[in-house]
């Protein structure tokens, strides 16, 4: 698997982001944010716009890269199970939880919004991030489970 830094910075210098891409096509099938400090390991798996515009979202976060874990958005319209496969359990290990976010064809703001706090609660449940302003359920719902 290649992982390409794209333009967002960490801290001290290090890559925030990194693009996946599948050996086989060439082709972007998905992001990685994380993976410099140890903690679980989110994986969040969408339809390719909204997958695109949940990652240039949460890159925009200024403290992404003191993520404890490592959190991998995956384009499922892209995404070649070999690949997957082969690539991602090397690097990734054990997977502590997956979140499939919606595969309509809509990837407008308020969808792109409550994916991103989707992803942003279900890494505070897992300690990958404090979570402060993140709200572990929204109203009327029971908060996820730590399990």
């Amino acid at each position: 698997m290649s992982h390409q830094p794209d333009q967002t910075r960490g801290h001290a210098g290090r890559s925030a982001q990194a693009r996946l891409i599948d050996p086989v096509t060439g082709k972007t099938f998905g992001y990685r944010f994380g993976g410099v400090r140890p903690g679980p390991v989110l994986v969040a798996m969408g339809s390719d716009d909204l997958v695109a515009h949940v990652a240039a979202r949460l890159g925009r976060i200024p403290s992404l890269p003191w993520l404890r874990g490592t959190l991998c958005l995956l384009r499922a319209d892209r995404a070649n199970a070999r690949a997957i496969e082969s690539t991602l359990a090397d690097s990734l290990g054990t997977v502590d939880r997956v979140v499939h976010l919606p595969f309509a064809d809509d990837a407008g703001p308020r969808a792109v919004r409550e994916a991103t706090w989707k992803i942003l609660r279900e890494a505070a449940v897992l300690g990958m991030i404090q979570g402060r302003g993140v709200r572990l359920c929204r109203h009327g719902q029971q908060p996820p489970s730590r399990s």
